[in-house]
């Protein structure tokens, strides 16, 4: 009787042990796991353009790491006064961009100012948004040199006082203020490469591809007579060849 209760008790203590065997194996397998987590999270990376100012954009975007040689980036923003465009197309430069009055064609005279004269306009606030698509061909995404398309949206907003006739025959900017609007969306392929430190981040690159421009502006002329100021929105469009330089830094985790 006594050794039938011994051989019992040693088969609960070994059935026990190999329960406690067990349970220490799944937590091993649940720190693993938070291991191979926590290595996971580290494929990401925040950014900022700091000398966006000089086109008008502040954008913030955010690149995620898919596979060993692929990432996808993609940001939003504001938009506010284009210095580079405005150089672009200076005073003059920028008739030769078609417009499509509301009176029709005829050898009317626009006083209602040119494209990107500040002068008679002023920059508001607008947005933006970018999607790129990267491909890392020379180390693991999203450290090294790198291939980009990209699809980027702009929406640039103004406001332009309008035009009133004088006693004189003349006319002066003390209408009513006018809103007006660019967009510009680019459809480019950039080249370029990604230095990941410990934390900080720094990309820089070229692209090249197609810009399309579509614009509404305040318009103002003389009827056929002369005598009256006619007032309405002229609409213009283009696509040009763009080339852009672009300067990132971020933050990894």
């Amino acid at each position: 009787m006594v050794s039938h209760f011994l051989a019992h008790a040693q088969s609960r203590r070994t059935a026990k042990d190999s329960s406690t065997v067990i349970i220490f194996n799944q937590y091993s397998t649940a720190s693993t796991r938070l291991q191979n987590k926590r290595r996971s999270s580290e494929n990401n990376i925040i950014k900022i353009a700091p000398l966006g100012f000089i086109t008008g954009t502040f954008p913030l975007a955010y690149e995620r790491k898919l596979t060993d040689f692929m990432g996808i980036q993609i940001g939003g923003g504001l938009t506010y006064k284009n210095y580079v465009r405005g150089l672009v197309k200076k005073e003059g430069e920028s008739e030769e961009v078609r417009m499509e009055y509301p009176w029709g064609s005829g050898s009317f005279s626009d006083i209602g100012g040119s494209l990107f004269n500040y002068n008679a306009r002023k920059a508001k606030m607008g947005y933006m948004f970018t999607f790129q698509p990267r491909f890392y061909y020379n180390s693991d995404a999203l450290d090294g040199y790198f291939m980009g398309l990209s699809l980027d949206h702009y929406r640039y907003n103004f406001e332009s006082q309008g035009v009133v006739a004088t006693s004189g025959g003349g006319y002066e900017r003390k209408g009513g203020m006018k809103s007006e609007h660019e967009n510009i969306t680019d459809y480019m392929v950039h080249l370029g490469q990604q230095i990941v430190n410990e934390r900080l981040t720094l990309e820089y690159s070229t692209g090249i591809g197609i810009r399309k421009v579509k614009g509404v502006k305040y318009a103002a002329a003389y009827n056929y007579a002369g005598t009256e100021i006619m007032e309405g929105y002229a609409t213009y469009s283009e696509s040009i060849l763009n080339l852009g330089i672009s300067f990132k830094l971020g933050y990894h985790f």
